[in-house]
Order: structure tokens, then C-alpha cells, then sequence
């Protein structure tokens, strides 16, 4: 059994406890292709994750340091969202 022990003095036992040792990106593609990556933990992107080299998209574990399956899934949805508007902004020209 594991304890948290709050500062009040107060205990919670729990069977388990889970916590983050931190992560960091093991590769350098995203800048040998261009992007901004201020720190270890992601490339920089926009609000519907586009990064500062026009037309490319990145989501989930390279971009941001919330390492989660459902987020990954959702920034997928918006970068998706965001190339099929570019793309369909190409296709009228």
C-alpha cells in the first residue's frame, strides 16, 4: 500500500501512486526539417498544429510535453481540419 501524506498531516492510502519523470524528443527531424523547438519537450505550433515550415503539421508526443493518446487524437482532428482548409484554399487558385 502507498500513502500520500498531505501537508495538514492528513494520510490517503492508495494501491498505487503515478507520477512523470519527465520525457524529451530522442529525434531531430523536426529540425533538420525547419522547426522551431524552444525546448527538448516538443515542436512549436499553432493554435491547429502547423509549425513555422509552411505545410507541415505535427501532433501528439512531438509536439507538446502532455504525452496522452486522447490528446494526440484530438491535435490529429485539428491538424487534419487544418490541412483540409489548405487544401482546399490551394484547389481554388
Amino acid at each position: 500500500m502507498q500513502r500520500i501524506v498531505f501537508t495538514s498531516g492528513e494520510i490517503l492510502e492508495r494501491s498505487a501512486l503515478l507520477f512523470s519523470l519527465g520525457q524529451g524528443q530522442r529525434s531531430d527531424l523536426a529540425v533538420q526539417f525547419g522547426c522551431k523547438v524552444p525546448t527538448q519537450h516538443g515542436v512549436e505550433t499553432g493554435q491547429l498544429e502547423e509549425t513555422a515550415v509552411p505545410g507541415l503539421y505535427v501532433v501528439g508526443d512531438a509536439s507538446r510535453d502532455v504525452q496522452l493518446a486522447i490528446v494526440a487524437a484530438a491535435e490529429g482532428v485539428k491538424a487534419a481540419f487544418a490541412i483540409n482548409i489548405a487544401l482546399q484554399a490551394n484547389s481554388l487558385r
